[in-house]
């Protein structure tokens, strides 16, 4: 599978989940709910290795990107 396909699926995902982190932190603040809490501790676990694999698959335009100098 190619890095274009993969990213596809990773993007709107990575997305996702950045706005259930969002919606659970703002919840659970709100609620004082367990089920927020569980929630949100989970899904800061999958989100940081969205972002991870987000990174890696673009690593060569990250590197490019900083080394060229352009800020």
């Amino acid at each position: 599978m190619d890095k274009t396909r993969v990213l596809i699926v990773v993007n709107p995902v990575l997305f996702i989940a950045a706005c259930v982190q969002a919606a659970t932190g703002l919840a659970f603040m709100l609620a004082d709910s367990r089920l927020f809490y569980n929630i949100h501790r989970y899904n800061g676990i999958f989100l940081s290795v969205m972002i991870v694999v987000h990174l890696a698959l673009n690593w060569g335009w990250v590197k490019s990107f900083v080394l060229s100098g352009r800020r």
